[in-house]
């Protein structure tokens, strides 16, 4: 009798353990799903006022081919933080195809607008000057 007790009381541990694990994820999930959308909305909100300022005349201008994930990324930031409109194409590419690199279609393409162009390629030079640098200097 006092084993099936035991058994009982283990069992029921377990359950209380794994429930409460599955609870804290669900809550961790649905923070980290609200940080990311709001990332998509901003990401969204660039590129939809890029095609607005387009479709109201302005130029645009390819301003480079990436072919380093870690680089468009931080790109992106870089506008982001600035409010600089654009677009980039093939970015979701090697998520629809996986097994092709971003390499195979020519990188993915950055397009802004031309009047931000001057402070674009400034950011960009500051960026790469950064990225040069070596550790510990």
């Amino acid at each position: 009798m006092n084993i099936g007790l035991i058994i009982f009381i283990i069992v029921a541990i377990l359950l209380w353990a794994f429930i409460r694990k599955k609870v804290e994820n669900s809550s961790k999930s649905k923070e980290m799903n609200f940080v990311s959308t709001e990332k998509v909305e901003e990401n969204i909100e660039l590129n939809e006022l890029f095609f607005e300022e387009v479709r109201n005349g302005e130029k645009t201008h390819i301003l480079t081919n990436t072919f380093d994930q870690f680089d468009l990324i931080f790109i992106k930031s870089l506008f982001q933080a600035e409010q600089i409109p654009y677009h980039i194409e093939f970015e979701h590419f090697t998520r629809v195809y996986p097994f092709l690199n971003s390499a195979t279609i020519g990188g993915e393409i950055i397009y802004i607008l031309e009047k931000n162009y001057n402070d674009v390629t400034k950011l960009i030079e500051e960026y790469n000057k950064r990225k040069n640098i070596p550790n510990g200097t």
